[in-house]
């Protein structure tokens, strides 16, 4: 207990200056033009280029929660996706899809980065399987948190899924009804879902790339059977389960961080 007077008066200063002194070193906004649409991004630490992407309804700032200890070796580089954040948000089927991942490869060209490790989570996996079987050259590992490269589509939950977004897009009490968006432009992300067919990739790209893959999912996570799928289609896959997390918590998880650490360090740029 601080008894000092003097302390006390010094108190409210003393948080002033620590606030002060954290708001410097938060990471200045900034933005690319991709193909007509604004992507905001932001950079932290040096480094190989770390290129992470956020899961839906999420942004950038969630990467800071979580993996920021990666810039302490790395160049991290978090951007949001279209329809996210702070980021354009367009509201045509036709601007999602295969663009989300020409969005890492001219974001990667803005920078003038040509290799990077590239690390995605949720949503944020939708993309990797399309960019790292196109553009192999590019990419020097590839970590897929919480989700799986998709190689098919069409089961009954995704064309339940499509008729979810399609009544979304077409109704106004459905928009309402969603409460979990509220505050989220709900009709960019229903074009964003209604597009992610697109993504799918051919499963013997999957299986024949060269590239490092590193699969990270808790145990209590809905995904894990899409996940030990993806390891049947990429058997040189590592895998790493972190028991008892679920979805939402695996990236808070000390685990989460210290696997695509190690991760990286064995797979370092030749």
């Amino acid at each position: 207990m601080i008894k000092s007077p003097r302390l006390l008066f010094l108190l409210p200063f003393i948080a002033l200056i620590a606030t002060s002194a954290h708001a410097q070193t938060l990471p200045e906004n900034q933005y690319f033009d991709s193909d007509g649409v604004r992507i905001r991004y932001i950079e932290l630490g040096s480094g190989e280029p770390v290129i992470a992407i956020h899961g839906y309804t999420r942004n950038s700032d969630t990467w800071l929660e979580t993996i920021a200890d990666l810039a302490e070796s790395h160049r991290l580089i978090l951007f949001d996706q279209r329809g996210h954040g702070l980021s354009d948000k367009p509201h045509s089927v036709s601007e999602y899809g295969r663009e989300m991942g020409h969005d890492v490869i001219r974001l990667m060209d803005h920078l003038n980065i040509p290799r990077a490790h590239i690390l995605g989570y949720s949503l944020g996996v939708a993309p990797i399987g399309m960019v790292i079987t196109e553009n192999e050259t590019r990419f020097i590992s590839a970590v897929f948190g919480g989700g799986a490269a998709r190689w098919e589509w069409g089961s009954p939950v995704d064309l339940s899924n499509q008729h979810g977004y399609e009544r979304m897009l077409s109704s106004p009490r459905e928009l309402r009804s969603r409460p979990s968006l509220d505050g989220q432009d709900q009709i960019a992300l229903a074009n964003l879902r209604l597009a992610e067919k697109e993504l799918v990739v051919a499963k013997e790209s999957l299986s024949n790339t060269s590239i490092p893959i590193l699969s990270i999912v808790g145990s209590e996570d809905p995904a894990m059977e899409a996940v030990l799928e993806f390891r049947n289609v990429v058997p040189t896959m590592e895998l790493v389960v972190i028991e008892g997390a679920s979805h939402l918590s695996t990236p808070g998880r000390p685990e989460f961080v210290r696997s695509i650490q190690d991760f990286l360090g064995r797979n370092r740029l030749k």
